[in-house]
């Protein structure tokens, strides 16, 4: 199970760091602290930055993983994933 946690949390981290606007801080972060040029090229390539967001998140899991106190912090990214693709497939009409 911590596994499907992890995948859907990464899943999730890699879209707010990339798209949402929520992420917003995150990517003026990231073009302080980055190299000039470094930053666009990792924000364009859905699997440059997905490796990163989830080698971090692999290392978290190997550390924490199996814990409540990991689980707690995953746990609300996975299901924010997945109960946004399910809004997709309710198409308002009941």
């Amino acid at each position: 199970m911590d596994l499907v946690i992890l995948v859907l949390a990464v899943a999730r981290v890699n879209r707010l760091v990339r798209i949402d606007e929520a992420g917003y801080p995150v990517r003026w972060l990231l073009f302080k602290v980055l190299p000039e040029g470094f930053c666009e090229r990792l924000l364009a390539c859905p699997f440059c930055i997905g490796f990163w967001i989830s080698l971090i998140g692999s290392w978290s899991w190997l550390l924490w993983g199996s814990t409540q106190v990991w689980t707690w912090a995953a746990l609300p990214f996975a299901v924010s994933w997945v109960v946004g693709h399910a809004a997709f497939l309710d198409d308002g009409d009941g």
